[in-house]
This record gives structure tokens, C-alpha cells and sequence, in this order.
């Protein structure tokens, strides 16, 4: 396999993976860009991001600019042949990504033209998708809009989470840009422009995004759950203080009562929506730890007939 002279541009735990992956492949990685650390924890204290503290231990020059132009003349004193921009989170103008000689690529967790932005896993669980992928495509100023170098297919199971879908596919996202840096020149010459008639977006996830409303199917709910798994996790409420869903399945069992309300079989806890119910796996009570949901049965001890979401909010009446 060719070593190439890159430079990488990147922040979270799946981008860290491929800065190491790229690293023992051989590839002579000239500089990491990533983001400024940020305060976080009990403490509020300053956070490298993964990609910075994965360069750091692998003594690479690492850069974490608040805005990219800041650095852009210190860049284009490393010779790098092509960049690679895996999950930074900010945009990367022309004059940056249009230097290198081979250009840029990205690594972006969908089958482009399908959900173009940032959240394409997310909007594949909630889209019910049975299939997703990866896409190698070179980035143009159009955003998740350039030419497709190489792309690989990957099932989503029917009830896995957002955070389990990710974690599954990584390696497969690895090991295609891995292929692409191996024959980069071949790819180059046969990328292909994407469909415009087939595209779909997808956004940046809100926190509001995730407010669970009862009077909707079950199944839009099950999704909902599993695609904000991780952050920023489907919620209600109970009781008037906020409650997270972790988990949930489709209930196998006619709806009982109202949207939101709640139905308890020996420990067990459903609770109905628009059309169909949900049976609760995994719940957490404001300030409180993870549950299953036999211990929130147990311990918070629900009424049947009780309702997840006040009146006049999460059931679609408000």
C-alpha cells in the first residue's frame, strides 16, 4: 500500500479510531486539526476532544483553532498530497480544503446522495431504513455534495440503537477509506457525481428534537428512542419532572387507555401511543441513575392509568 502525506481534520472517539488506524498503516500524517477543548465534567474543566488527545500520544503536530483561517497559511506549509476530514464539525473553506494536490476527502456515515448533514445515522434510524453505509466523497463548498469515490452498504438490525449501529459500522467506514488512500489516484479517476434527484437531508439534532409525543405511533416512538440514543435521549415527563427513555420495544398488545398512558403486567411497564404501545426497557428519573424498568416499577411505584408527559404536553394536544 502506497503511504500518503496527509493531513487529518477530526474530533470524536470514531475519528480518533481512524487517526489511528491511518497512523499504523504507514501514512505520514503531517498535522491533526481538531477542536478547541471545551469545559466539561463536574468540574468544568478544559477537555481535549479524542482526536487531540489520540495526536498527542502520537506526537503529531496538532492544531485546535477556534476558526480554521487562523491556521490555513501554517497548513500550507506541510506538503500533505490530500486531506482527510472525518466527523470535525465545522465547516472547512475552499481555500483550505482545495490545496492539497489530490484535494480532500470525507468519510460520511450514509450512501450519499441519502442524508446529506450532520446527523445521517440518526435520520436513518428514524426514517426506518434497513440499510445504510459509507460514502468517501471529496468535498466541494456544497455541503456532503461531491463527487463519490467509494461507498459500502451496511444492514441496520431492526431494533438497534444509534450509538450500537455506530459503534457496529465503524470499522467497515475504517477500512473503506483505507481502500481509497490504497488506490487514490484510480478512485480520483472514475468518482462519480452524485444524483440530485435522489438526495435527502438530514439536520443537526436539538435537544427538543427528542420530546417524546405520545399521540404519535409506536413505531415513530421506537425509532425516536433509538436513534437518540447516546444524546440527547428521548424524554418525557413523570410526574412533572423530566424522564429519559433509553430503551423501548413495540408491545405486542392493544393500546390501554389514552396516548401516554401508563399499563403494568407483573413488574413489566407499557404505555400507549397514537397507535400501538411501547413496552419501557431502560428509563431515568430526573437527577437520577439509569433503571431498568422493573426497578422504576418497584421504586417509583407507577398507577395504572398514570400518564408519562403532563396534561397538555407529549400528546399531542398542547
Amino acid at each position: 500500500m502506497k503511504a500518503r502525506k496527509l493531513g487529518f481534520f477530526g474530533s470524536p472517539q470514531m475519528a480518533a479510531d481512524l487517526l489511528s488506524a491511518l497512523h499504523e498503516d504507514g501514512h505520514e500524517i503531517l498535522f491533526v486539526v481538531s477542536n478547541p477543548d471545551r469545559r466539561s465534567g463536574r468540574h468544568s474543566a478544559l477537555q481535549p476532544t479524542e482526536v487531540s488527545r489520540k495526536a498527542v500520544e502520537l506526537l503529531l503536530p496538532l492544531y485546535r483553532p477556534d476558526r480554521l483561517r487562523e491556521i490555513e497559511e501554517t497548513l500550507k506549509q506541510y506538503p500533505a498530497e490530500v486531506y482527510v476530514i472525518f466527523a470535525y464539525g465545522q465547516l472547512i473553506p475552499r481555500s483550505i480544503f482545495a490545496y492539497p494536490p489530490m484535494g480532500s476527502l470525507n468519510l460520511h456515515g450514509s450512501l450519499l446522495p441519502a442524508w446529506r448533514g450532520a446527523s445521517p445515522i440518526r435520520a436513518s434510524i428514524l426514517a426506518g431504513d434497513t440499510v445504510t453505509g459509507w460514502t468517501v466523497q471529496q468535498i466541494t463548498e456544497k455541503l456532503d455534495a461531491g463527487p463519490v469515490l467509494n461507498q459500502c452498504e451496511v444492514a441496520i438490525k431492526p431494533d438497534e440503537n444509534a450509538v450500537e449501529l455506530t459503534t457496529r459500522m465503524l470499522p467497515a467506514g475504517i477500512g473503506l477509506l483505507r481502500d481509497t488512500l490504497s488506490l487514490l489516484e484510480t478512485f480520483l479517476s472514475s468518482a462519480r457525481k452524485q444524483d440530485e434527484s435522489a438526495v435527502s437531508y438530514c439536520q443537526k439534532i436539538r435537544m427538543e428534537d427528542a420530546r417524546l409525543i405520545w399521540s404519535a405511533p409506536a413505531l415513530q416512538l421506537d425509532r425516536m428512542i433509538r436513534a437518540y440514543a447516546g444524546w440527547p435521549v428521548a424524554h418525557t415527563t413523570f410526574r412533572g419532572s423530566k424522564l429519559k427513555i433509553h430503551a423501548a420495544c413495540l408491545a405486542a398488545r392493544d393500546p390501554h387507555g389514552a396516548p401516554g398512558e401508563i399499563a403494568l403486567d407483573n413488574g413489566r411497564l407499557f404505555v400507549s401511543a397514537g397507535q400501538g404501545m411501547l413496552e419501557i426497557l431502560s428509563l431515568q428519573p430526573e437527577n437520577k441513575n439509569r433503571l431498568p424498568a422493573r426497578a422504576f416499577v418497584n421504586g417509583y411505584r407507577p398507577r395504572e392509568g398514570e400518564r408519562f408527559g403532563g396534561v397538555g404536553e407529549g400528546h399531542g394536544d398542547n
